[in-house]
């Protein structure tokens, strides 16, 4: 089973806050976008689509660094958000970094899928 990090853009490494990316897919292909959540210390993510009827949200799966912790803080994890190119066109995808339900820094991603 191929997991969603294998082929996922890392949104957190994208520095300049406010900033747009583009990206190219094609219909029926998948686009991921993976970014560090830790929701014990208020840090999460939200996505918004531009156009859900170019692409839409296919799969968002938290994978914790330590999935057999019990601890109190052992939530660390990234979040992974699964775009599916539904038919021709360009849109934007912005994902909402979120402090302590506050918006930190959004990140918008422009995707064409042809």
């Amino acid at each position: 089973m191929k997991l969603p990090s294998d082929n996922a853009i890392n949104v957190d490494s994208l520095e300049v806050q406010n900033s747009t990316k583009a990206y190219k897919i094609k219909v029926g292909e998948k686009i991921n976008f993976a970014t560090r959540v830790h929701g014990s210390v208020g840090m999460a993510a939200e996505y918004e689509i531009q156009d859900e009827k170019i692409l839409k949200l296919d799969n968002s799966e938290i994978i914790y660094d330590n999935p057999n912790f019990e601890g109190t803080g052992g939530d660390a994890a990234t979040r992974y958000f699964i775009f599916k190119g539904i038919s021709k066109g360009k849109t934007k995808v912005t994902i909402k970094k979120i402090f302590r339900g506050e918006l930190q820094k959004e990140i918008v991603l422009e995707v064409e899928v042809i």
